[in-house]
């Protein structure tokens, strides 16, 4: 197939939009993130967050199934490195997410009476991420410390966690795509 060929027009647009959504999905969880650090976290924001990025996931899987696809290796090189570049950063986002129903769940604690939870939750997320944010990190310090006993945020913590892991993963992606 030619540059010019239908089908490697159509996947170059999927994958740039692809790339466009990844930038567009890094800025609205970071603006999770800044909720959170106000102290305007609520369960319904998070779960929104988390429904923007599982539609995310579900519209990019049409584009990572075209390597199966009879053409797929007739497409120019810069257009099949687009889609397996797209389909790792999906993969990683995966192996992200299948924490994502749990950390819906912990939001629903109660910080002061499942505070043991929360916090094992969170160191275990912890161990994930190199740097959280200020007022994740800040939040975290105070739990492990115990002193962090009763603050409604507490609940948000594994979740806001895990939402700066996938902002983590999409900024890596992102950074391999140039």
């Amino acid at each position: 197939m030619s540059e010019d060929s239908k089908e490697a027009r159509i996947v170059r647009k999927a994958v740039g939009e692809a790339e466009a959504g990844l930038k567009g999905l890094e800025k609205e969880l970071r603006g999770v993130v800044k909720q959170f650090e106000k102290g305007a976290m609520t369960p319904a924001k998070g779960k929104a967050a988390a429904q923007k990025v599982t539609a995310f996931m579900k519209k990019q899987s049409q584009v990572t199934k075209l390597q199966n696809a009879p053409f797929f290796g007739e497409l120019p090189l810069d257009v099949q490195d687009g889609v397996t570049w797209l389909d790792s950063v999906v993969n990683e986002l995966n192996n992200v997410l299948g924490r994502l129903a749990s950390a819906l769940k912990l939001m629903q604690k109660k910080p002061d009476k499942d505070y043991g939870i929360l916090v094992k939750a969170s160191k275990e997320l912890e161990s994930y991420i190199s740097q959280p944010p200020k007022g994740v990190g800040t939040l975290l310090k105070a739990a492990k410390a115990g002193k962090a006993a009763g603050d409604p945020m507490m609940a948000f913590l594994p979740f806001i966690i895990l939402m700066w892991m996938i902002i983590d993963t999409i900024a890596r992606g992102l950074n391999r795509k140039k």
